[in-house]
């Protein structure tokens, strides 16, 4: 069963992945309980669905310089980065005089940076498949499009991420997941949005019955 906290972790990840900071992600969600008041009551591939186009509809606004909010993904990927392959690093390069902040970058802004040039589609399906190791089924499923074209999607993803050599490697995607396993969402969806109300509970069902009960009576009393 989707419950209300089970949707709320999954689809507030998801929105992390998908945005440049904290403050993207919830704007994301926002957008998408504005949508569908529902949200929380709907199937999880339909609220990763929407999640998904809402942050590919925002990502082509125009960009808003925003202060980063403490303690976000971001941060805390490159700090268990640099307390474990990170810090080897750091200290080889102090020894030899020459620190390489670029080895000391958060591995998830790398991929997004590079994955989004191509369109978010990519980004989309690199996240569902490589992230959280989703098969190319679930994916298309969650992309709304056919297998064949998340296959695609995801190819190109890692062709575009191995080019540039942007791409995580095992221990930083491991990092990444174990981040994302603690992450839990500032809010519970469940008090942004209301279940469909049942059709004897809306006003239009109450009128058209009312009108039809009227009806009826005028059609009896004529034969009677």
């Amino acid at each position: 069963m989707n419950t209300g906290n089970d949707a709320t972790t999954r689809i507030w990840r998801l929105a992390i992945l998908l945005s440049e900071s904290e403050a993207a992600a919830r704007s994301v969600i926002t957008e998408a309980v504005r949508r569908r008041s529902d949200l929380a009551h709907l199937p999880a591939e339909r609220q990763e669905r929407l999640v998904l186009l809402c942050a590919r509809e925002m990502s082509k606004a125009p960009a808003r310089a925003k202060r980063p909010p403490p303690r976000s993904l971001r941060a805390i990927l490159k700090e268990r980065h640099r307390q474990t392959r990170g810090r080897q690093a750091t200290e080889k390069a102090t020894r030899e005089g020459d620190v390489d902040q670029a080895h000391l970058g958060d591995p998830l802004a790398r991929a997004q940076a590079t994955l989004r040039t191509r369109g978010m589609q990519s980004l989309e399906a690199w996240i569902l498949a490589v992230v959280q190791q989703r098969d190319i089924i679930e994916v298309a499923r969650v992309m709304d499009c056919s297998k064949t074209a998340a296959g695609r999607h995801l190819e190109a993803a890692r062709e575009t991420l191995n080019r540039t050599a942007t791409a995580p490697d095992h221990h930083e995607l491991q990092a990444l997941r174990d981040v994302l396993e603690e992450l839990k969402a500032p809010f519970d969806i469940r008090k942004r949005t209301m279940a469909p109300r049942p059709l004897s509970r809306r006003p239009w069902f109450i009128a058209v019955l009312a009108v039809a009960m009227v009806a009826i009576a005028i059609v009896v009393a004529r034969f009677l």
